[in-house]
């Protein structure tokens, strides 16, 4: 039971790390400026979703930001998703 409670206090405190990166990607992000070519609305996606929202991808719109600031939907592109586009 100890290396569980342990288990858990450390899931939790790297899940508030997680929390405060995302917080802090998402204000840069909006600091970026928009593409000065594109157009407003994202366009209709071509692509099937075959994969479930991971746990990990952060907690604010990244594909609409990027799209802002690139001015095209990069992640339109066959196996390219918004957080990969991070790395």
């Amino acid at each position: 039971m100890f290396a569980l409670r342990q288990s858990l206090v450390g899931y939790r405190f790297y899940q508030t790390l997680i929390s405060e990166v995302d917080q802090e990607l998402e204000v840069k992000m909006r600091e970026l400026p928009r593409a000065a070519s594109g157009s407003e609305q994202m366009p209709p996606r071509t692509k099937a979703r075959i994969y479930q929202r991971a746990s990990n991808e952060p907690a604010f719109d990244l594909k609409a930001e990027l799209f802002r600031i690139a001015g095209v939907d990069l992640t339109d592109v066959p196996g390219i998703r918004a957080f990969l586009l991070l790395l």
